[in-house]
Order: structure tokens, then C-alpha cells, then sequence
């Protein structure tokens, strides 16, 4: 996944669900503008998420595979402790209770349950579906 933000302002974190690695579920924080030439490129088996800065913010996204829903995952940010204190050192009145967060994000797994199997299951699915899993 490559991701550049057209407009607007971005905290991007990314995630690493490969469970034999070394960084598992290790978190890197990237901060995106527009009118820089920086883009972020998402390798297989990372996860990655992001909050916005400003209003009307558009982020483009460049990927390898067709959208596959079947084979999408999601994980609960407040489960990875580092980026809620990463987004609190970016904006200094942080309030949780004003982000809004889609629906698809809502209905997201828990991590604490999840995470002995997390990884396991991304390896799996990178292994059955190596151009759907990004």
C-alpha cells in the first residue's frame, strides 16, 4: 500500500502483524502533509491506520490487489497503548469522546483477546492470499 495525502494533515501508524518477526506488533509513526512529497509505503503483513489533523482531509491510496472485504482485518487502536500517548503528544487537548470513527472501525476485533492468534492468522493469510493481503 502506498498512501500520500492529497489535502489535509495525517498521523499514520503502522503495525507489524508478522508474527515470527522480531518488531511484532512494533509501531511506527509517520506525520503526513499535503504539499510535501512524502508518501508511505505499507509492506505485506503491517497494518496501518491514521488520524486526521484537519477537516476534509483526502488520502489517496495506491495498492497491489483488488479490495477483497473478506480478507480485511482490523485492530482496535486503543488496544496498542503506544498510539493513543503518540496522538496525546500531537494534539495536547486530546478528547478521545470527539473522534469519529467509521463503522467498519466499531465493529473491530479486540486485541488483548486476539493477540496470540493475530499473527498466526496474518501469516496464514498472506500465505493463501498473497495479492489480497496488504
Amino acid at each position: 500500500k502506498l498512501i500520500k495525502v492529497i489535502q489535509g494533515e495525517i498521523l499514520d501508524f503502522v503495525v507489524d502483524l508478522r508474527f515470527d518477526s522480531p518488531d511484532y506488533l512494533s509501531v511506527k509513526f509517520y506525520h503526513l502533509t499535503d504539499g510535501t512529497s512524502t508518501d508511505l509505503y505499507v509492506p505485506k503483513g503491517f497494518a496501518h491506520g491514521f488520524i486526521t489533523f484537519r477537516d476534509n482531509t483526502i488520502i489517496q491510496y495506491l495498492v497491489d490487489a483488488s479490495y477483497s472485504p473478506e480478507n480485511e482485518g482490523c485492530l482496535y487502536w486503543k488496544d496498542l497503548p503506544m498510539i493513543k500517548k503518540t496522538i496525546e503528544d500531537y494534539i495536547s487537548e486530546f478528547d478521545e469522546d470527539e473522534i469519529i470513527i467509521s463503522d467498519k472501525d466499531k465493529s473491530t476485533y479486540n486485541m488483548p483477546e486476539l493477540s496470540p492468534l493475530v499473527g498466526e492468522l496474518v501469516g496464514e493469510l498472506i500465505k493463501k492470499y498473497p495479492n489480497n493481503v496488504s
